[in-house]
């Protein structure tokens, strides 16, 4: 059957912030619905596939990249690998935790092709306050964006997006 939901992780390195799997597992198997998790090991030479592995959980699945080919590609892989009618991906440190869907998820069901997540907007309902230097580091990289011609995008890398499996490829990463 075809899941529900995809949620992709890329993952680089990342042995000791992966655990936050664990999380987006319990979520969802506190809906109703089939999904399934991806876990892209972008090249790691840590033991980041040997701990989602360890965990033998059925509908977690690891696809190994044999050398990193950075986060884009990791995405683009684990988007095209994806079954699900709704897919998401998110950073595995957890930056914003799986309970954020809620606000993803009903502009996606009604029938946006694109949702994406971003903590530069202000918004009164955020719960999430990031650490300041992933802010620091987010306006280093929206100037940047900016300068390069990509003035009207307010935030060009997100740690949530979600897009429905349409024809073509599921998901464009900037």
């Amino acid at each position: 059957m075809t899941p529900g939901w995809s949620i992709v992780i890329p993952a680089f390195n990342e042995a000791r912030r992966l655990p936050s799997f664990h999380t987006v597992v319990a979520y969802f198997e506190g809906r109703d619905e089939l999904y399934e998790v991806i876990v892209v090991d972008d090249g790691s030479t840590d033991r980041t596939s040997a701990i989602v592995e360890a965990r033998r959980l059925a509908v977690v699945k690891v696809l190994r990249l044999q050398r990193n080919a950075g986060k884009g590609a990791a995405v683009r892989a684990g988007m095209l690998a994806a079954r699900g009618a709704y897919r998401l991906f998110a950073d595995a440190d957890g930056a914003t935790p799986i309970e954020e869907l809620k606000r993803l998820e009903p502009v996606l069901v009604a029938g946006a092709d694109v949702v994406i997540g971003s903590r530069a907007l202000v918004d009164p309902g955020i719960s999430v306050t990031a650490r300041r230097h992933r802010v620091a580091a987010g306006r280093v990289f929206n100037w940047l964006v900016a300068r390069v011609g990509l003035e009207g995008v307010a935030e060009a890398s997100a740690s949530t997006s979600s897009s429905s499996s349409g024809p073509g490829p599921p998901a464009v990463v900037l």
